[in-house]
């Protein structure tokens, strides 16, 4: 994605520059490059759209190039804008390292797992 700068009167030669990295420009044509909605990434200079976090990741902030990594024991659902403990019978594996996008998986059907168990 690129945008249309220069003066509004004429003074500056208008001329294409790229969105920097957390905003996008699907289309061409004059107008502004948009800053990636929380929960999204756009790790590029002149991207055209916007990729969602992915579960044991999130993004609070709009305008933003990367997702971060949920802290240990956390995951993240859509909208993918903050991490939450794991739920009652899931676990996540405490050999994972402290920040890993590992999300929340279930029990075995056999064990007792409490609310944000690790195993």
């Amino acid at each position: 994605g690129r945008e249309q700068v220069g003066s509004q009167d004429g003074s500056v030669p208008a001329k294409c520059a790229a969105c920097p990295r957390g905003y996008f420009k699907p289309s061409v044509g004059s107008g502004a490059c948009e800053a990636c909605p929380a929960g999204s990434r756009q790790p590029d200079v002149a991207g055209v759209m916007c990729t969602a976090c992915t579960a044991g990741t999130f993004q609070p902030d709009e305008g933003r190039a990367d997702c971060l990594l949920c802290p240990a024991r956390t995951t993240s659902i859509w909208p993918y804008t903050e991490c939450g403990e794991c739920d009652v019978g899931t676990v996540r594996d405490s050999s994972l390292v402290a920040a890993s996008p590992e999300t929340c998986r279930p029990c075995h059907p056999l064990a007792q797992c409490p609310l944000n168990a690790t195993t």
